[in-house]
């Protein structure tokens, strides 16, 4: 590709609102869900992260991360 077709690219993306490519179908959790329904949906959805919210408001986002380092953490007290 030249170099004026990714400059062309990058400032098209630049100009773009967000709300013209974010997802609509949000799947979240509440705090008081537990870890065993945040992997399912997980691995259902093949997500990677799930937003936490509060009365509808975020307030935290759960990664595949978290919940490995949860895992390890179990395996280091044995």
């Amino acid at each position: 590709m030249s170099r004026e077709g990714v400059e062309r690219i990058y400032e098209e993306a630049r100009s773009t609102p967000v709300k013209d490519i974010m997802s609509t179908k949000v799947i979240s959790v509440t705090e008081d869900d537990t870890v065993e329904k945040v992997i399912d949906l997980m691995m259902r959805r093949d997500l990677n992260r799930i937003p936490v919210v509060r009365d509808g408001v975020p307030v935290g986002i759960m990664a595949r991360f978290d919940l490995l380092r949860i895992m390890v953490r179990g395996t280091e007290a044995e």
